[in-house]
């Protein structure tokens, strides 16, 4: 293994370093590249900028036409909420005309049971009366056949 050699430098070392580079360079001059002066192109930045107005007007064209998407679209799903809920109505007006029948006939049978009742109750009277009848006529009778 190499074992890392340690230079020390002091600042006088580096300055005399950096005389010798630019002596040199001095000696050897780099040769000079000519820059060329950049002059603002004015119909590139026509067509930039109209480009970038045109970015941003297709921009608020797209965004306008994917609000006016999202609009149309909840403007169906409401149209068609409106169509299930007036079907719904429907189904409920004819729910309601099968309870008003059931009720009528409801009343009816109401109407019958109270019938049945009174003629029961009348029933029940007669055979009261007759086994009334049927006592005191076994009781003539029974004492007829004694006497």
């Amino acid at each position: 293994m190499v074992e890392p050699r340690i230079v020390a430098t002091t600042a006088r070392d580096t300055d005399h370093r950096r005389l010798e580079a630019l002596a040199r360079d001095l000696d050897h001059p780099r040769p000079v590249v000519p820059v060329k002066r950049l002059e603002p192109d004015h119909d590139m930045e026509r067509e930039l900028g109209a480009a970038v107005d045109k970015s941003i007007t297709d921009l608020g064209r797209l965004s306008a036409e994917a609000i006016m998407h999202k609009w149309e679209a909840t403007a169906t799903a409401a149209a068609s909420l409106g169509e299930d809920i007036k079907a719904m109505i429907g189904n409920l007006r004819d729910e309601m005309a099968r309870c008003d029948a059931n009720l009528k006939r409801l009343a009816e049978t109401i109407a019958e049971i109270r019938e049945a009742g009174k003629m029961s109750h009348a029933l029940v009277e007669r055979s009261s009366q007759l086994s009334d009848d049927v006592q005191a006529t076994c009781e003539g009778l029974s004492k007829k056949l004694k006497a």
